[in-house]
């Protein structure tokens, strides 16, 4: 009997009493763009070696997507921007796979370009052939990062800034206006333009007080004119009259009634070598504008006027001993009633005389001798026994010959400078 039973025995089937392993907690998850980590709880109970893990994520914990974990943390990757997720995870020994743990959620990052510069975000101002961009702060990112700024001139290209903060736009020309538009890009790609923000670039800091003799805005209604820079006070002649400027008011001259605004030789006002004299003048005729002398030739200085050559031009004479005179003339035909702005410089060592208009087109030529200082006035409105008909505003004159970048602040686009811009640069 004994012999039956132990028989029974071994052949009886063994029993395994290994199970899968406990269900684990809930996961951490980080999430991206298009991406999730996943780190895995700390292991839960096993009868035997814990030999692998499994992840799987749904968008609504129906349809489930299961991967392996080959590492921890794993990322789960390809997936949709602004979707929120559910990632359940389990372990695996040799009795299989445990339980799937409870559901951790995380929202994917919604990414978009970034937003457009706001008008307090950022500032332009002028440099020598620059323009200096001050970024005050970015737009919003769109939910990734700003890697780069971008201009562009004018509605051109747009053009990368090499960084996130301020910078200088150069290569600029000096006196022109630009529109400057900004937009943000990150890896998404580029936000909308900001508005434009204009600038003109123009010459650093010029001084326009250095060897400034007078400077005559000519706002007036009546009467004598003043130097708003010292004292050379200008009288008027049969009641020269006022009219709208270039900057606020302007002198108006007659010719029939021969007006004009004058002042008597001085140190400050007669020739002694390098000289500049610059006036803006809206014109009706050929015509003189200003001169420093008195009737004949031979007792003048300098005189500035138009002249009909080919068309109405812009004349700058200079005048030597025994009234010998040269001139330069600008060949562009000027129309009437219009304002210009009106330069005439000479260089003692060169013997140069350069009349310019506008800052821009100019004529140069060769005086054969020296000037001789003249005990005749300095006039405006007035050559010789000539008056002028049409305006004068914001008229310099300068013991020394102005730069081309001075003359293009002077102009500055078309838009003159006051005395308090000009009292300004010298402070």
């Amino acid at each position: 009997m004994s012999l039956m039973l132990h028989r029974a025995a071994m052949l009886r089937p063994s029993i395994s009493l290994a199970t899968p392993p406990w269900q684990m907690a809930a996961p951490s998850l980080t999430a991206g763009t298009t991406e999730i980590s996943v780190d895995r709880a700390s292991a839960p109970h096993s009868d035997g070696p814990i030999t692998g893990y499994d992840l799987r994520y749904s968008t609504d914990e129906t349809s489930w997507t299961v991967e392996a974990m080959s590492s921890d943390p794993q990322d789960i990757v390809g997936l949709s921007m602004g979707t929120e997720y559910f990632v359940q995870t389990r372990a695996i020994n040799a009795a299989g796979p445990g339980p799937w743990s409870p559901s951790a959620s995380v929202e994917t990052t919604a990414v978009t370009v970034p937003g457009a510069f706001e008008a307090g975000d950022w500032s332009i101002a002028p440099g020598d052939e620059e323009a200096d961009v001050t970024i005050n702060s970015v737009p919003g990112d769109g939910g990734d990062t700003i890697i780069d700024i971008e201009y562009r001139l004018d509605g051109g290209s747009w053009v990368s800034s090499s960084g996130t903060s301020s910078f200088v736009i150069s290569g600029l020309t000096n006196g022109q206006e630009y529109e400057v538009a900004l937009r943000a890009v990150n890896s998404f790609g580029a936000g909308a333009a900001s508005d434009t923000k204009s600038v003109t670039p123009e010459v650093d800091s010029p001084d326009l007080t250095a060897n400034l003799m007078a400077f005559w805005e000519l706002g007036e209604a009546s009467g004598t004119r003043l130097d708003s820079h010292g004292s050379n006070h200008l009288t008027s002649v049969n009641a020269v009259g006022q009219a709208a400027g270039k900057v606020g008011d302007a002198a108006s001259f007659t010719s029939a009634s021969s007006q004009e605004l004058t002042i008597a030789d001085n140190a400050d006002l007669g020739y002694s070598g390098d000289f500049s004299f610059a006036a803006w003048f809206y014109n009706g005729a050929s015509q003189p504008m200003a001169s420093k002398g008195s009737g004949a030739f031979a007792h003048n200085e300098w005189s500035l006027g138009l002249a009909f050559v080919s068309g109405q031009n812009l004349r700058g004479t200079v005048y030597q001993s025994g009234g010998v005179s040269t001139a330069a003339t600008v060949p562009t035909t000027l129309s009437t009633n219009t304002w210009y702005l009106a330069i005439l410089t000479y260089t003692a060592s060169t013997r140069a005389i350069t009349v310019s208009l506008n800052a821009g087109t100019r004529a140069t030529a060769t005086l054969g001798g020296d000037p001789v200082r003249k005990s005749h006035p300095f006039q405006l409105g007035r050559f010789s026994t000539g008056f002028m008909s049409g305006r004068l505003d914001q008229v310099g004159f300068w013991k020394r010959a102005l730069t081309t970048d001075e003359e293009a602040w002077l102009y500055n686009s078309g838009n003159g400078r006051s005395y308090a811009e000009i009292a300004a640069t010298g402070a």
